[in-house]
């Protein structure tokens, strides 16, 4: 007849199931098989590997990553589930809406979000719900939680893309764009901290509004959230917005567009054999540039070198034979902050 018999070992206690025999006179155990390792008086069951067999495999740790950053960005209080179902996928998988509804079953992401089920039809209707989604609020708040997570609080990066677009839910004119097709247009403006890149302003703008306005815009409202100090690249620059900046008492660091002007008063005033030298040497991360600045503005103009760009753009004159520009390889940034002139054109 056998029975349990726990068996202590260094490792542990084990169970097995054993039943007695006699052999010349003497009762002994023989080992029927074990049964797994008692573990806080409670029996923990071994498995036989050979007789696992694999039902399906579902896609899991990385959704569970993104599910706990969510409910840390307060993300899960959207009351649209499917709305997070297409976060999730952005963010995991580069496809169509009409392609995601056979890659949800293979994921953990129904289970997580409490969807029994996610198909095409729902995260279509699931866009239009956009527009009730109170962004304002989630703004303040990521603005609240990456406060506490930026070392440098109030500066900010602002960048501007557009799209074109078909349907009639917007109020756009159609624009000619540069392949020639003529559509609706929209663009984006985005604003990110400085240090990691945390998302705390957007906003949708006309696609005839210039970046130079969107920039007015954008910069009042990162005023109103604390933010002092913001950069930009030369496409949103203009001297009414220097001006602008000056007035509101914030700093920036901006790429400035060449004109004839600032030829004529600043980059005509460099020497190359003077600016390209190792003391005027900025290291970047892809690649090396040269820096002379003169004051302007109640900041410093910035003449930044780039022998590479130069070489590029002489090649490129000469394959198409059109005249050259005085200026190639040369570029401009403005500044009015505390920085050394490096740290700013690295910034």
């Amino acid at each position: 007849m056998s029975f349990i018999r726990k068996i202590k070992k260094e490792s542990g206690t084990y169970l097995a199931e054993v039943e007695g025999y006699r052999e010349d006179g003497k009762v002994k155990q023989r080992v029927i098989k074990y049964l797994g390792k008692e573990i806080n008086g409670k029996i923990v069951k071994k498995v036989d590997s050979t007789s696992i067999k694999v039902k399906h495999v579902k896609q899991s740790i990385d959704i569970l990553c993104i599910k706990n950053i969510i409910e840390l960005l307060k993300l899960n209080l959207i009351e649209d589930k499917n709305i997070l179902a297409l976060v999730y996928s952005q963010l995991l998988e580069n496809r169509s809406i009409n392609k995601l509804e056979e890659w949800f079953r293979f994921t953990e992401i129904p289970d997580v979000l409490g969807i029994r089920e996610i198909t095409s039809t729902e995260l279509y209707n699931s866009i239009n719900n956009f527009k009730d989604v109170n962004f304002e609020k989630i703004e303040t708040d990521l603005h609240t939680i990456f406060s506490n997570l930026e070392t440098e609080k109030t500066c900010a990066i602002i960048d501007v893309t557009d799209t074109y677009f078909e349907g009639d839910s917007r109020t756009e004119k159609p624009r000619k764009g540069k392949d020639g097709k003529v559509c609706k247009h929209a663009q984006f403006g985005l604003a990110v901290t400085l240090k990691h890149g945390f998302p705390i302003l957007h906003n949708t703008y006309q696609g005839n509004l210039s970046d130079i306005n969107i920039f007015k815009d954008m910069t009042l409202k990162l005023k109103e959230k604390g933010f002092d100090s913001v950069i930009v690249d030369r496409g949103m620059t203009s001297e009414e917005n220097l001006d602008i900046i000056l007035t509101e008492e914030m700093t920036i660091i901006a790429g400035i567009r060449k004109n004839e002007r600032l030829y004529k008063d600043y980059i005509s005033q460099i020497k190359r054999e003077e600016i390209f030298s190792l003391k005027n040497r900025v290291v970047l991360k892809n690649t090396k540039v040269y820096t002379n600045s003169f004051d302007y503005k109640k900041g410093k103009l910035i003449i930044v070198y780039n022998p590479e760009i130069e070489l590029a753009k002489r090649e490129e004159a000469f394959d198409k034979k059109i005249e050259e520009d005085k200026g190639y390889g040369y570029s401009l940034i403005y500044h009015n902050t505390k920085l050394s002139d490096e740290i700013a054109v690295k910034k």
